[in-house]
């Protein structure tokens, strides 16, 4: 079932994914975004769009997702991908503006 708010949670991600592929001009406001999210997610313990989303049952939106495609993966494991992906998302952002 695609609630409002996981359909606006998967365009948060999608956004989120492609930023290293924006152009130049855009990426330099972009590549502060995932430093922005990661900095919400340990000041406020989660995200607060998840917390609305009773679907979810508590369960970090991101682990949801991934319960789909992977179902035996755990909390930690979705946790240390969301912190990988975030950085290298940065980490390329970083290295496509340096080149410029």
């Amino acid at each position: 079932m695609m609630t409002y708010l996981f359909f606006t949670h998967l365009v948060i991600l999608f956004i989120v994914i492609s930023i290293p592929f924006w152009p130049k001009n855009a990426l330099e406001y972009g590549l502060y975004i995932p430093t922005i999210l990661t900095l919400m997610w340990v000041l406020f313990g989660d995200c607060p769009l998840s917390r609305m989303q009773a679907e979810l049952d508590g369960k970090p939106f991101e682990h949801v997702v991934m319960q789909k495609i992977f179902p035996d993966i755990t909390g930690d494991q979705v946790d240390h991908l969301a912190t990988f992906t975030m950085a290298a998302i940065t980490l390329i952002a970083a290295v496509r503006l340096r080149g410029q």
